[in-house]
C-alpha cells in the first residue's frame, strides 16, 4: 500500500536470505507471499532465546539504521527502518520475539497458508485492496479489518488465540 492506499506488487517472492545460512525463513509480511500485491515493505522475524536477554540486541540493530519502536512489547522488540515517523515510507521492519510467542507462531502459521493456498492467496489480495481503497493511510484501520479473515484462515476464534487450523496445499 503506497501513501495513497494502493498495493503494489513489489517482487515475485523472498528477499535473497543475506550471508550465510538461516535456521529460520524470516521474512513474514505478503513481500513472501509469491505473487500476492504488497506494501513496499519486508516484514521480519528473528527468533530469540528471551526478551529479557535481547534487550542487548536493541543496540546492535539501531546501530545499523533501524529505529526501535513499540508495537505488542510483552511479545517482541520492534524496529524499523529508515527512521521516519511515516510507515509509507519505512522499508523494513523487524520484530525479535521467542518463537513460541504467540506473534511467532501466528504470523508464520499465516504466511505458510497463504504460501499453500491460492484460495486464500486471492481472497486476501482482493480483501487488502478494498481495505487500501477504504482506509488509505490509517494502517491502523487496515490492519485491524484484516483481523476476521486471518482469524478463519488460522482457525481461531480471535487474536488472542494461537493457530490451530492445519493448511494443506490446493
Amino acid at each position: 500500500m503506497t501513501r495513497s492506499g494502493r498495493l503494489t506488487v513489489v517482487r515475485g517472492g523472498r528477499p535473497p536470505s543475506g550471508r550465510g545460512r538461516r535456521e529460520w525463513d524470516d521474512e513474514i509480511g505478503s513481500t513472501s507471499i509469491p505473487g500476492l500485491a504488497a506494501k513496499p515493505i519486508i516484514d521480519m522475524l528473528a527468533p530469540v532465546r528471551s526478551l529479557s536477554e535481547a534487550v542487548a540486541a536493541i543496540e546492535v540493530v539501531t546501530a545499523l539504521g533501524y529505529r526501535n519502536g513499540v508495537h505488542r512489547p510483552e511479545e517482541a522488540h520492534y524496529f524499523f527502518k529508515p527512521a521516519t515517523d511515516n510507515w509509507w515510507e519505512r522499508t523494513f521492519q523487524l520484530h525479535l520475539t521467542e518463537p513460541v510467542s504467540l506473534l511467532w507462531r501466528r504470523r508464520i502459521a499465516f504466511r505458510d497458508a497463504l504460501r499453500g493456498r491460492a484460495d486464500y492467496r486471492s481472497r486476501y489480495e482482493r480483501l487488502k485492496r478494498d481495505l487500501a481503497r477504504a482506509h488509505g493511510t490509517d494502517l491502523a484501520a487496515y490492519a485491524r479489518n484484516k483481523d476476521d479473515f486471518v482469524n478463519e484462515v488460522l482457525g481461531v476464534r480471535d487474536r488472542t488465540q494461537p493457530p490451530t487450523a492445519s493448511h494443506p496445499e490446493r
